[in-house]
């Protein structure tokens, strides 16, 4: 039942606010009268509620359980009915409104796509699999490629967590250094040697001052940084900047082109044995990658297809696939087996992103541990310096 704010006049004059969960309608001026009120006017009362974007952990829960309920010979609604006995608030709330729109008579894809939360390519693939008459195979496949790009945003973001810890720990000591520390240091160095301080010493101290004297602007500046890098979606110059930098620094190129070679083969793969033209499912692949710059690559990969181009010929130019890639799809073109080479080549280029991504951590460890011991000792060397210099001229 809705509610509704109404400023309301009572038989004694007044005005008063109240909030009323009644029906507009023919029973809205009982329940008023009953409260010895008169609305002056009523406005519905909106409630908003924050909804957490689905993940692809959520994609592949769904997938999998929508799969071993085919498998077992469950009927739809009753696979929804367990689902929503078992689902957090957000899932819940999803998957009640899927319940009622089959009951209504809507078929499975729509009635996921009138969630408007779930992606294309998902409501596609269902689309397929009804066509098809083989929903299991479907979601069999849909289940493992969301377990894939979970496991590769894990493994991103472990290999990532640990930068991020050390950026936090020598960002704190640097600021117990420049603003408790150096100081001390800086009055004893001031007080004997203030003409031959080296020019090191004098970097350092200088920077304290800086520090130390702009501490709220530079506190602010670190808050509104925070702020807008949060909201980054949104402002389309950092969106585009994002994306040109995760396609031109070296590791996260790597990283990047890995990737979109994983989903290229996994999806090509899972539509093509679906019987999905190859235009539409590069079209459907258009919708899934989020960088901007890859995506319009992929657009002119579609425009050469309609063309009449073969897919081998319509990728060479395209720099974030793997050469080699190239060369096996024109292989398998000619032989006949694309569908086989795509299933193949997602799960080799699945298995070298995972070993690319834990090579790279391998490295970083000590290379941050190394960086932050070298800046330390750079700041230690520049302030004991001069005072073994002072020390000296004393003896």
């Amino acid at each position: 039942m809705p509610k509704y704010f109404s400023r309301v006049k009572t038989i004694r004059g007044k005005t008063a606010d109240r909030l009323f969960k009644i029906e507009v309608g023919k029973y809205q001026d009982t329940v008023l009268s009953r409260n010895s009120v008169y609305p002056i006017f009523i406005i519905k009362n909106k409630s908003f509620k924050f909804q957490r974007k689905l993940s692809n952990r959520d994609f592949y829960f769904i997938s999998k359980q929508f799969y071993i309920a085919c498998q077992s010979g469950l009927d739809i609604l009753r696979t929804i009915e367990l689902l929503i006995e078992q689902s957090d608030n957000n899932l819940k709330e999803i998957f009640e409104g899927i319940y009622k729109k089959i009951q209504s008579g809507s078929n499975l894809s729509e009635a996921f796509e009138d969630t408007k939360r779930f992606p294309n390519f998902f409501i596609n693939m269902i689309r397929v699999g009804e066509l098809s008459g083989n929903l299991e195979e479907t979601f069999r496949m849909l289940s493992d490629y969301y377990f894939r790009q979970y496991t590769i945003i894990k493994s991103i973001r472990q290999a990532t967590a640990y930068p991020k810890l050390v950026f936090i720990l020598t960002l704190t000591i640097l600021i117990l250094i420049f603003n408790k520390i150096i100081p001390m240091f800086a009055n004893i160095i001031l007080q004997f040697n203030k003409e031959q301080i080296p020019l090191a010493t004098q970097i350092i101290i200088n920077t304290s001052n800086f520090i130390r004297e702009r501490q709220k602007l530079i506190l602010f500046s670190l808050l509104l940084l925070i702020f807008i890098a949060s909201f980054y979606k949104k402002i389309d110059l950092l969106k585009k900047t994002k994306d040109l930098l995760y396609i031109k620094l070296p590791i996260l190129k790597k990283i990047n082109i890995l990737n979109t070679s994983v989903q290229f083969t996994s999806i090509l793969w899972m539509l093509t044995r679906s019987g999905v033209p190859i235009i539409k499912g590069i079209d459907i692949l258009v919708d899934i990658i989020e960088n901007r710059f890859i995506k319009e690559r992929l657009k002119e990969i579609v425009l050469k297809l309609q063309m009449g181009v073969s897919l081998s010929e319509s990728v060479r130019e395209v720099e974030f696939l793997p050469r080699m890639l190239v060369n096996v799809l024109r292989t398998s073109e000619e032989a006949g087996t694309l569908e086989k080479t795509l299933k193949n080549m997602s799960e080799y280029y699945y298995l070298e992103l995972d070993e690319y991504i834990k090579r790279v951590l391998i490295y970083v460890e000590p290379v941050l541990i190394l960086s932050l011991a070298v800046f330390i000792g750079f700041i230690v060397m520049a302030l004991m310096l001069p005072i073994f210099k002072i020390y000296r001229s004393i003896i």
